[in-house]
């Protein structure tokens, strides 16, 4: 059984988090700009 984990780890570092998986492109586009620009804020401040 350590065949399913090897890969698991694989597919979680090429894709990321699971949440961004299940999205349509445009979708991931807006929320990681959105996360940009809150951090980016922050360092202002």
């Amino acid at each position: 059984m350590t065949h399913l984990p090897i890969h698991l780890a694989r597919e979680a570092i090429l894709a990321g988090p699971v949440q961004f998986r299940w999205q349509f492109p445009f979708e991931r586009c807006i929320i990681l700009r959105a996360m940009l620009e809150t951090k980016l804020v922050q360092r202002v401040q």
